[in-house]
């Protein structure tokens, strides 16, 4: 085989990886619900009510 026949074939050679690849990436993105990890939201369990700003009590009489 010649130089440019060698390169040829390898360059088949790695855009098939590339492509196999990928279609595994997707394929794996597309699971069933069930299949995919549980993802948990933290930021529903770490939400408390802040104090509000205003005072409790009245600074100043009201009159």
């Amino acid at each position: 085989m010649r130089v440019g026949q060698v390169i040829a074939v390898a360059v088949v050679l790695l855009a098939l990886v590339v492509i196999a690849t990928a279609v595994l990436a997707l394929r794996d993105t597309e699971r069933a619900p069930e299949q995919r990890p549980t993802v948990v939201r933290t930021d529903d369990m770490t939400w408390q009510r802040t104090p509000s700003p205003a005072p409790s009590s009245p600074s100043r009489p009201i009159g």
